[in-house]
């Protein structure tokens, strides 16, 4: 199953695209507290895996830019 997305542009976010993100960083909130309460995500978990998907995020998108570049 793909996850939607969102194609990177240099433009600025439009108020369609603010809300969309408001709405998906919600949600998310929302799944993260309820994994916490019932216990099946620790404290600070969810940091570490969040931190570790933007890191190889980052690292997918500066190859793309490099690969693009040449």
């Amino acid at each position: 199953m793909s996850s939607p997305s969102v194609p990177y542009s240099d433009e600025p976010p439009t108020e369609v695209t603010k809300a969309y993100f408001e709405a998906i960083t919600a949600a998310l909130q929302v799944l993260v507290l309820t994994l916490q309460s019932n216990g099946s995500l620790k404290q600070g978990e969810y940091q570490v895996a969040l931190r570790v998907y933007m890191e190889g995020f980052t690292a997918q998108a500066q190859l793309r830019d490099h690969i693009g570049a040449s």
